[in-house]
């Protein structure tokens, strides 16, 4: 690769680190999501840095371009990102179903209805 495409995958790099600090100053997100990000960056700084160690990788993985061992490793770190998130997002799901559930129940319980009933306003008789 060539210095060119080194030098704009740095400067693409170190964008990404401040626009990723900025977000977590504004707590805009969360520091462990951040630190990934940072990492990733950090990373491909020091693969663009090193090429030699770069074209080892590149030899590992059988690749012939150092750019295509790049986006390997790109797009498997993306898709276990979208993994860890998808767990996150599961996780949070459940949490907001039972958060719902408990928040209807109470409210049935502080207006003194019981399921299938109908308002005490109306003046019917539930029949269980």
């Amino acid at each position: 690769m060539n210095f060119t495409g080194r030098f704009i995958i740095i400067c693409l790099a170190l964008l990404l680190m401040a626009i990723v600090l900025l977000l977590m100053r504004r707590r805009a997100m969360e520091v462990e999501y951040g630190v990934a990000w940072l990492g990733g960056a950090a990373v491909t700084i020091f693969f663009m840095a090193a090429e030699r160690v770069l074209l080892k990788v590149t030899h590992l993985l059988g690749a012939i371009y150092p750019v295509s061992a790049l986006s390997l490793m790109t797009f498997v770190v993306i898709i276990a990102f979208l993994v860890f998130l998808t767990a996150r997002i599961s996780i949070l799901s459940v949490r907001l179903r039972t958060m719902a559930q408990y928040m209807a129940l109470k409210d049935e319980s502080a207006s003194g209805t019981q399921a299938g009933c109908a308002p005490p306003s109306e003046h019917q008789e539930c029949r269980s």
